[in-house]
């Protein structure tokens, strides 16, 4: 960070392009080491998670299946109920009405 730091200081368009490569190369080394503890992505990671808080919140709330695609960062529930059925193998309502 502190190489960061240094050269944005300067301002100049050559220090900004360095800044902008080590931030790349950071974000390179998080997605390798996310992709080897965790077998997914970053973003991949992150769309998982939030399916799994949405299947306990169907089973432990009353909330709308829009309700909960928009608490668990989805901006609409046709993405979410894709997403959803691609990860689960089944859709909302189903987890809801097995509940």
């Amino acid at each position: 960070m502190r190489t960061i730091k240094k050269e944005w200081q300067g301002g100049s368009a050559d220090a900004m392009c360095m800044a902008k490569t080590h931030l790349n190369r950071a974000l390179i080394i998080l997605a390798r080491n996310a992709l080897a503890n965790t077998e997914h992505t970053p973003a991949k990671y992150i769309t998982v998670r939030r399916i799994e808080r949405a299947v306990g919140l169907l089973k432990t709330t009353d909330k709308s299946v829009l309700e909960i695609a928009t608490e668990c960062g989805f901006n609409n529930t046709a993405n979410f109920n894709k997403l959803f059925k691609n990860h689960t193998g089944t859709v909302p309502k189903a987890i809801r009405a097995a509940r």
